[in-house]
């Protein structure tokens, strides 16, 4: 006898049984009826179950795609922007002998969008666990360079700017030391903008 068949049966008379308590009506049709019910109740719960699974899967992967495409990456969090003017440009470098980098001393440098008061941004394929630095600036005109300002015969930045370790205004300037950071996959590094108030 095949497994279906006994599956049935078995069926056929715990329902006879069931029913036959109750009163209820016991013939042939309405018996099969239920039986073939059961049956596709659990065809489609199974369907179900292999839905969510095959969504899950798919979910899952998507995960590890985002996280491969971010690879050894930091998040960058602006606050203090004086206005939404412009855009915040940044660079990052490792151990460098004169800081902030020149260009062709820096891992990376570029600018990215003011989104509001506070600014995110995302910076990857940096070498984890190692010293890293950071400096900032309002480019307010789009210009791409930090404007100065005369101050008593010395040149003070007119833009805000910002280093990761948050040092204060300093004006000898900056060293690699004041502003580094060990890099660490996800690590959000937190920077205020600063502006020198003339």
């Amino acid at each position: 006898m095949k497994k279906g068949e006994l599956m049935k049966i078995t069926y056929l008379i715990m329902t006879a049984i069931i029913l036959s308590s109750c009163g209820a009506d016991l013939t042939e049709n309405t018996v099969e009826k239920n039986f073939e019910r059961a049956q596709n109740n659990e065809q489609e719960s199974g369907l179900k179950k292999e839905t969510n699974l095959k969504d899950n899967t798919k979910e899952n992967e998507k995960t590890e795609e985002v996280s491969e495409e971010l690879a050894n990456f930091i998040k960058v969090n602006v606050s203090g922007l004086r206005n939404q003017f412009g855009q915040i440009c940044y660079s990052i470098s490792k151990r460098v002998k004169s800081f902030p980098p020149k260009i062709d001393d820096a891992l990376e440098s570029d600018c990215t969008p003011i989104e509001g008061k506070n600014t995110t941004f995302i910076i990857d394929n940096l070498d984890m666990n190692e010293l890293h630095a950071l400096s900032i600036f309002h480019d307010e005109n789009f210009n791409g360079n930090l404007d100065m300002k005369k101050l008593i015969g010395i040149a003070v930045p007119k833009e805000g700017f910002g280093f990761s370790g948050n040092p204060g205004i300093k004006m000898l300037g900056y060293e690699f030391d004041d502003c580094a950071f060990n890099a660490e996959q996800g690590l959000t590094v937190n920077i205020a903008m600063k502006y020198v108030k003339i």
